[in-house]
């Protein structure tokens, strides 16, 4: 009978340490099913290079004076951001300049911070941006990118580039609540939470309660539209009040959507309309994109 029990003790104990170690690959590393899969090309030309240590693809025209830097999120790539890339190019008289961020695409496969690490690869695009005399410009980041793409801003040296606008979508204003709506929705034990969470961060090399775009946006002057769809099953759609209210020029907008899809047109619209407001140099660009896309809005209250 005891050996039963100890069997049965050791067997709970083997399942539990068994998916801890699950959830925490989850966690740390991209989920393989998305990050290494083929997404097929933009339509618009390009040239690929390495931006440092990031790579890129850059779509130019001629006599472009402003550049987009376009950021993709976990467990993506560059070309899953095709669709957005397509209507940019052909709506807009923007460069373009899309990035594979550390762990994903042509980075090879590897662990993830969600956005603070990640940010290297926003400021190696800006650097190359600068070097070719691109110093008017725009950036877009959705859920990790658009953490990245915040985190990048907050710790940039440079004051020759103009960053024109800032866009980002489906962004977490803290880590942490990503974890708690996972946790919520699944019925996950909080010891199991916890268990998994300091699995991750000596795994990874950080600390998740830190994570936080929200406490690094204040140092942003820039136009800043943070975007959320209102059916975001990943990252809770609050996010954007939380991140827009940290910010001294900003606005939240809440629209028909769900987590990281660069094919929403609904997005692509919003996305495009940003950027031909701002370029007319537009002080009330919230009014002017709220009054252009009324019909769009979707409200999401605390």
């Amino acid at each position: 009978m005891k050996k039963v029990i100890l069997r049965t003790i050791l067997g709970i104990a083997v399942l539990h340490i068994v998916l801890i170690a699950i959830l925490a690959f989850a966690f740390a590393y991209p989920t393989p099913t998305k990050a290494l899969r083929e997404y097929g090309d933009p339509n618009a030309p390009y040239i690929s290079g390495l931006a440092n240590h990031t790579p890129f693809w850059f779509f130019s025209k001629e006599n472009c004076q402003q550049s987009i830097v376009i950021s993709h999120g976990r467990s993506r790539h560059k070309a899953y951001m095709s669709p957005l890339i397509d209507v940019i190019w052909e709506r807009t008289d923007l460069c373009i300049m899309a990035i594979d961020f550390p762990s994903h695409g042509e980075r090879g496969y590897g662990k993830t911070t969600i956005g603070p690490r990640e940010s290297e690869g926003v400021l190696d695009a800006l650097e190359w941006l600068k070097n070719n005399q691109h110093n008017n410009v725009f950036l877009f980041g959705v859920s990790m990118g658009g953490s990245a793409t915040l985190y990048a801003l907050s710790e940039r040296q440079s004051s020759e580039q103009v960053i024109r606008g800032v866009v980002i979508d489906g962004t977490y204003a803290k880590l942490n609540m990503i974890i708690e709506n996972v946790q919520h929705k699944n019925n996950i034990p909080q010891y199991i939470v916890a268990l998994t969470r300091a699995l991750v961060e000596w795994w990874v090399g950080y600390d998740i309660g830190e994570t936080a775009p929200d406490t690094v946006v204040s140092s942003i002057t820039s136009p800043l539209l943070v975007l959320h769809g209102d059916k975001d099953p990943l990252a809770p759609p609050i996010s954007a009040q939380r991140i827009a209210a940290s910010a001294s020029d900003s606005l939240a907008f809440w629209y028909d959507g769900f987590h990281d899809d660069p094919s929403n047109e609904v997005l692509q619209n919003i996305v495009v309309s940003f950027i031909q407001i701002v370029q007319n140099g537009r002080e009330d660009w919230q009014q002017s994109l709220m009054e252009r896309h009324s019909k769009e809005y979707r409200a999401i209250f605390e």
